[in-house]
């Protein structure tokens, strides 16, 4: 895949509709199959209102301003893994209060930004730090809130036993509607993933995007 047949996966899917990305989170929890068919549009209502909801008291606002009013540290890291592996971390939340940034991969991804003009819509309300940092943030506050993600949505049974549980893809969705009502963004932040890594890792960034692409598109 060339840089201008990448940069075109990443425009084509900039333009999907939001319902297709949640779909795709919520497919990849390991209780998917446990999910009532009848309850899932519903679970993924409820989810990105909770973002919504719990963006509102940001908009507007500093992001660093309300990470210390809330005391959470922002501290950076160097990505020393070998490339090509199975799955990366752009940024964590150390819970009570420390987010954690891959350094290494924003400045990737922000230098395939700032040469690929077509991209640079991606950090137009925010960079890419911000962006992270918020999603980041989201699990903070449902964890302090105790916010609808942090409930158990299912009850299923294992032989005699019978067992309720989180649906932890809930939480991605909902990060993913907080950061876009924080920042106003017209695409999903997913698209990140696969930038960030493109020039550092060409090979798992194209196969993420083209994969991502089959199965939201």
């Amino acid at each position: 895949m060339s840089t201008e047949t990448f940069v075109q996966t990443i425009l084509k899917l900039s333009k999907l509709p939001d319902e297709s990305y949640e779909g795709y989170l919520l497919k990849q929890d390991n209780l998917y199959r446990r999910i009532p068919e009848e309850a899932k549009a519903e679970l993924l209502r409820n989810a990105v209102e909770c973002g919504k909801q719990a963006a509102q008291p940001l908009k507007g606002k500093p992001l660093a301003e309300f990470l210390q009013q809330a005391g959470i540290q922002v501290v950076y890291t160097k990505e020393t893994s070998n490339k090509t592996k199975n799955a990366y971390t752009l940024a964590e939340i150390r819970l009570p209060d420390r987010i954690t940034l891959n350094e290494t991969l924003i400045d990737s991804g922000q230098k395939l930004i700032n040469h690929e003009a077509d991209l640079q819509f991606l950090t137009a309300q925010a960079s890419i730090a911000d962006i992270l940092s918020a999603h980041e943030l989201f699990h903070y506050l449902e964890n302090r809130d105790k916010l609808y993600t942090t409930e158990k949505h299912i009850q299923y049974k294992i032989g005699p036993f019978s067992k309720t549980a989180r649906i932890h893809a809930l939480s991605e969705i909902a990060a993913t509607a907080f950061v876009k009502e924080v920042y106003g963004l017209t695409f999903s932040p997913l698209l990140f993933n696969p930038v960030l890594l493109y020039n550092f890792d060409t090979e798992f960034s194209e196969d993420f995007a083209a994969q991502l692409l089959k199965r939201v598109g």
